[in-house]
């Protein structure tokens, strides 16, 4: 009545089946959540036409375009537009976040300058304002203005936070580069942290992830319309 190391390895390959199936749903559902957020932000620039419409000469009009767009999409956070000089010209944002009330210059900010050169909406790299991760953009106005917005992430990364695969395991977001987002793996990955293979757009599986916090297993998804990635990671 020996151990049947057949039956053993059949056991062990179907636990291994089934944790990469629970990832794979689990980054499927993360990426899908990154999509739809990044549509309702495309959706909620719709009143781009109207700052085009009213034209540079009348910051009141202006303000009050960012101001309904400010209530019609809470997480819009900060609302500007820049001169061709890129330096603020109006601005609403939201005071118990951004505490400086004075127009910034803007010119030294690489989506701005991103926007400029090619003349479409451009995505910032994520960053944390009073520990709340937000994405900057930018968006080219046809007569040199450029519109900056600062987008919540806070919800976003609260729903991907609540996808856990296991009790010790996360779903992190990863930029084009492959280096965690601001505020999507704080205290799990260190920022320089890097995956141990390129990640394909098509997703995937990864049986052994080198981390600070152990070797880990975990799936992977891409966001297509932000170049993101959702990685999953559990201890293995």
């Amino acid at each position: 009545g020996g151990v049947d190391p057949v039956g053993q390895m059949s056991i062990a390959r179907r636990a291994e089946e089934n944790a990469r199936f629970l990832h794979e749903q689990l980054v499927a559902l993360a990426a899908s959540s990154v999509e739809d957020s990044v549509g309702r932000l495309n959706r909620a620039l719709n009143f781009v036409e109207d700052l085009e419409r009213v034209g540079s000469g009348s910051p009141e009009k202006e303000f009050a375009i960012l101001q309904r767009a400010a209530s019609a999409t809470p997480p819009f956070i900060l609302l500007s537009t820049l001169g061709p000089d890129s330096k603020e010209r109006v601005r609403l944002a939201d005071v118990t976040i951004f505490k400086l009330p004075e127009l910034a210059d803007r010119s030294g900010d690489e989506v701005v300058k991103r926007a400029q050169s090619t003349g479409r909406l451009n995505l910032g790299d994520p960053f944390l304002v009073d520990g709340r991760p937000v994405l900057p953009l930018a968006y080219p106005l046809l007569d040199g203005r450029v519109l900056y917005a600062v987008f919540d992430l806070g919800a976003l990364w609260k729903r991907l936070g609540a996808l856990k695969p296991g009790r010790a395991g996360r779903v992190v977001v990863l930029g084009e580069d492959g280096r965690p987002l601001k505020g999507s793996a704080e205290g799990f990955l260190p920022d320089a942290w890097r995956p141990p293979t390129r990640l394909s757009a098509e997703g995937g599986w990864l049986p052994d992830i080198p981390t600070t916090s152990g070797r880990m297993v975990g799936a992977f998804a891409d966001a297509p319309s932000v170049h993101w990635r959702v990685l999953s990671l559990q201890p293995r």
